[in-house]
Formats: structure tokens, sequence, C-alpha cells
């Protein structure tokens, strides 16, 4: 299926904006900032995830050396004694 605006490449008074996938021109200040403001947004998030899954490990590892050393077999014994 073919139509006249087929070829266009940019916006011309043969190719008109309606013709566009949008079929307007975004602003690029707004979208600027919005992509500013999900990056940052995201940023926040991963730091946040990345911080929560640190400290689990630190403290899985910490457990993982209590139980090591522990001289009795239970673990959920050694951890509550301790």
């Amino acid at each position: 299926m073919s139509g006249p605006y087929d070829d266009c490449v940019d916006v011309t008074d043969f190719c008109v904006v309606e013709a566009t996938t949008y079929g307007y021109r975004p602003s690029l200040g707004a979208s600027s900032f919005f992509i500013a403001i999900f990056a940052a947004w995201m940023g926040i998030q991963f730091f946040q995830a990345m911080t929560i899954g640190c400290l689990g490990e630190v403290v899985g590892k910490l457990v993982a050396t209590v139980l090591h050393n522990a001289k009795k077999t239970n673990g959920c014994q050694v951890m509550l004694e301790e």
C-alpha cells in the first residue's frame, strides 16, 4: 500500500506534518525535560535497589560466616542464640 507521502524524509510543502508518524511536530524542550526527569527518577530507583541488594549480600555473608564457625548443627538455633 503506497501513498503520496511514502518518500517523505522531512517536513516540506509537499510532505505535511500531518502525514508524519505523530501527526504533529513534538516539542524538543518538553521532550528533553521529560527525558531528564525520567532518567533522574530511574537513577534514584536503581541506586536504591542496588543499595538494598548489596546490604542483603553483606548480611547473608555475615550469617554464613557465623554458621560456618558454629559448633551446633541447627542454623536457626545458632542465629537466635547469638
